[in-house]
């Protein structure tokens, strides 16, 4: 799965969505205020970064 809701976090493991996700979803765990949100995972990011030349932003930074 390459979009994982944060409270599902840990169920998918660091490895597969990073540090922050899994911080987050720990803190929802124990009942801290976390705004709900999804992560999208290492082989989505991947994914999406070998993706086709339209992926790519239409305006750079100046």
């Amino acid at each position: 799965m390459e979009i994982v809701p944060l409270d599902a976090a840990t169920t998918a493991g660091a490895q597969a969505v990073g540090g922050k996700a899994m911080a987050l979803a720990r803190l929802m765990q124990r009942d801290v205020r976390v705004p709900p949100g999804f992560c999208v995972t290492v082989e989505g990011m991947e994914r999406i970064e070998s993706g086709p030349a339209w992926a790519e932003p239409v305006m750079e930074d100046d």
